[in-house]
């Protein structure tokens, strides 16, 4: 069974109609969440994959309507990330994982260091270079 959530209405429309024209609909759920706000405590997964907005983006940079969520991460590009990460533990069942997107334009000692605090290792499975970054999948897991 799979869970997708997003913060924007769009995108979860989107979602569900997708899911409904690729005939999966009844094994995908789609919510409308800011992050895990529509899951209780006892919510858990075994697999999360994240997406988030990670540009670094100064008040200049931010552009108007619902498709700033999906790409102002803020000053450093890890608003939201460190947001997730210090919610995630709660939601992740035991042995559970975590694949995020990592960009080449946030700063790496700083997501590490917001993943020691949550004792949370990481390996880079895969990184494609795009025009202006490079973008990297991180496998994120409990330390030990």
């Amino acid at each position: 069974h799979i869970t997708a959530c997003d913060i924007s209405p769009d995108a979860v429309k989107t979602a569900r109609e997708n899911a409904h024209r690729n005939n999966v609909g009844r094994a995908v759920a789609v919510v409308a969440s800011d992050l895990f706000s529509a899951f209780s405590p006892a919510d858990q997964f075994d697999w999360i994959l994240f997406n988030p907005p990670y540009l670094p983006t100064a008040e200049l940079d931010r552009v108007k309507g619902s498709l700033n969520s999906a790409l102002d991460g803020g000053p450093d590009g890890l608003m939201m990330v460190k947001k997730f990460i210090s919610r995630a533990h709660a939601h992740l069942s035991p042995g559970g994982r975590i694949l995020m997107i990592v960009s080449s334009l946030q700063p790496k000692e700083r997501l590490e260091e917001t993943l020691s605090k949550h004792d949370l290792e990481h390996e880079i499975l895969r990184e494609e270079s795009f025009f202006f970054e490079k973008l990297q999948v991180w496998l994120l897991k409990a330390q030990g």
